[in-house]
């Protein structure tokens, strides 16, 4: 990496750092072992992913870079479709009535881009325990990445810590009068549509739900007038 000095603009040391350490991730931290994931994968082809995720990386704190990393994701997909069809030449040429036909259709398959087939009731270990089904797999990886989760067997501590934070008091909702008394009206409007089916003689009058309500529940009546006795009422009615 090239010293920096006075003149050097905060842009390019940033892109010169961001290379660096790019660099030194692909070439310190291990890959792990692992088959080739793509019959067709080759070398020009990792490569040319590796410049793009690099110029990728780079697009993400200098704009301009945006060019380069599109021509690069282009160049890479030109090199995966070349190297597909060379990979099918090659397998087509050494076929014969004697290949296993499962190996046939792996080949296929990967060329399409599809990966293995998942494994069916595939053991898995968790500590000294396995699980088969599942539904013991699930709720093992829900042990494992989410302990606090209630409702599954084996996490008795969460489910304690459900039920004292539903028992926990409950702090006063801030509301304004204004706010609670539209809260009120418009619970007093759905009781009355719901349950006092207005007579012809209210629809006659102009009579309005919250009105009649008024006129015949003096504590509805009275709590518009009061703000402590309206947020106990808008509580005991489950609008608040």
């Amino acid at each position: 990496m090239p010293p920096w000095t006075e003149h050097t603009s905060l842009r390019e040391a940033n892109d010169e750092l961001t290379r660096v350490i790019l660099e030194a991730a692909e070439a310190a931290i291990p890959r792990g072992a692992r088959k080739t994931p793509k019959p067709w994968w080759n070398e020009e082809v990792d490569a040319a992913v590796r410049r793009r995720n690099q110029l990728r990386g780079l697009a993400r704190t200098d704009p301009g870079q945006g060019a380069a990393w599109r021509e690069a994701e282009r160049e890479v997909r030109r090199l995966i479709v070349e190297a597909r069809r060379a990979s099918w030449r090659d397998f087509t040429s050494q076929l014969s009535l004697r290949t296993d036909a499962r190996k046939v259709w792996d080949t296929m398959k990967a060329l399409d881009g599809k990966g293995a087939p998942m494994r069916q009731d595939e053991e898995l270990r968790v500590g000294a325990k396995s699980y088969s089904s599942d539904k013991s797999k699930a709720d093992a990886f829900m042990r494992v990445g989410f302990p606090a989760t209630p409702g599954l067997p084996g996490n008795e501590l969460a489910d304690e810590i459900a039920r004292e934070a539903a028992n926990l008091e409950q702090h006063d909702v801030p509301i304004d009068l204004p706010s609670a008394k539209a809260r009120l009206r418009r619970h007093a409007h759905r009781e009355w549509e719901q349950r006092l089916q207005p007579t012809r003689y209210a629809l006659q009058n102009g009579m309005r739900g919250e009105g009649y309500l008024e006129r015949n529940e003096p504590e509805i009546k009275e709590a518009l007038g009061d703000p402590t006795k309206l947020v106990e009422l808008l509580r005991r009615l489950g609008r608040l």
